[in-house]
């Protein structure tokens, strides 16, 4: 089957989309289906582990404007022709130039996996989100990452009708043994891109907060960001603070393959202090590496095993010295269970895998 992958940023880019969308595209293409992924960058064709990887330059969303030609991406679908279009994330100009598809008599299976709607609510995206009801209903199937978060909610309310519930994945856990023992003492680590919204400077004053009763160090592990972009994250903020308590806390550039898995396996504790997500994979991550971890209450956080979820910094400083001190031994093996049973990733790309075989063989029966 030709199944192409809509995404805004695909591998290298790092980022939690990104790993769900190579996952995904890696695991059918080793499944022996054709696999194409659109996303943005400099116009180019290339394969990266069996996935035809197509780069256009466009960028925005319907909302804020699209820059770029909006119609090359279209040519470029009815030049592949794939029995199955995925698009992954709403509020991306990959989702968003696919629309006019909805309206063909004749076309691919459409499959939209909305990933949280996080501009649901915000006055820019008003007249995006009342005309979605009647694109969510012309899909042929919506992907849902949980039975809890608002994006289930806001399709029930459109109508929609056909939906299936995958959650996201991890791999296996990294051995974090050798960087556990040269740390010689307890490891509390974050991870997330340095913009406000992941609560980096929360995740220091806990830490802190707890190291003035406790020998330990907190690790804040993210990618750096560049240019304008660096300009409008935390990361200089992030460095100074780690330069000012370099015994307390830590800045770890987590870009290089196997750096966040080994740092959340050698941690005795994961504290996410996140305040908009949809389905983490970092929490699944800590789950994987049998971490406990404790969380705001964000996105689908609240029906993964292995945690505490938490209100407030001082609820989140409290439940994170109660497992460092001991308590709540057993989260980190509830964790590492559920992981195994429903979070690896063969089984979340068999589930994708059958979503899309059975809505071509029901096409080909009518």
């Amino acid at each position: 089957m030709r199944i192409l992958l809509t995404v805004e940023r695909y591998a290298p880019a790092i980022g939690g989309a990104e790993r769900v969308v190579q996952r995904v595209a890696e695991g059918l293409a080793a499944r022996e289906h054709e696999v194409h992924v659109m996303t943005s960058g400099v116009r180019s064709i290339q394969e990266l582990n069996g996935v035809d990887v197509h780069r256009l330059p466009l960028s925005g969303n319907e909302a804020r404007g699209i820059r770029g030609d909006a119609r090359e991406p279209l040519e470029l679908i009815d030049r592949l022709d794939p029995a199955v279009i995925l698009n992954y994330a709403a509020q991306s100009w990959t989702t968003d130039v696919c629309f006019p598809l909805l309206d063909r008599a004749t076309r691919a299976r459409m499959v939209l996996a909305p990933c949280g709607f996080s501009g649901l609510g915000t006055r820019r995206y008003d007249g995006y989100f009342r005309a979605m009801p009647q694109r969510l209903r012309a899909y042929d199937s919506l992907i849902l990452h949980s039975n809890v978060y608002r994006d289930r909610a806001f399709c029930e309310q459109a109508g929609a009708e056909r939906m299936v519930v995958i959650p996201n994945g991890a791999d296996p856990a990294a051995d974090g043994r050798g960087l556990r023992a040269a740390l010689e003492r307890p490891l509390v680590v974050t991870v997330g891109s340095h913009v406000g919204t992941k609560g980096h400077a929360g995740f220091a004053r806990i830490v802190g907060r707890l190291s003035a009763q406790r020998d330990i160090l907190g690790a804040i592990v993210a990618p750096p960001r560049h240019g304008a972009e660096a300009l409008r994250g935390c990361g200089a903020a992030c460095a100074a603070r780690a330069r000012a308590r370099p015994r307390r806390l830590r800045v770890v550039d987590g870009s290089a393959s196997g750096t966040t898995a080994e740092w959340i396996a050698a941690a005795e504790l994961f504290l996410f202090t996140s305040t908009v997500e949809c389905a983490p994979l970092v929490i699944v991550e800590a789950m994987a590496a049998g971490v406990p971890w404790v969380s705001y209450d964000v996105g689908n956080v609240a029906e993964l095993p292995g945690g505490i979820v938490v209100r407030s910094a001082a609820d989140s400083e409290q439940a994170a010295a109660a497992i460092l001190d001991g308590a709540h031994p057993g989260l980190g093996g509830d964790g590492r269970s559920a992981w195994s049973a429903h979070h690896r990733w063969e089984d979340i790309v068999a589930a994708y895998e059958a979503t899309f075989v059975a809505l071509e063989r029901e096409r080909a029966t009518r």
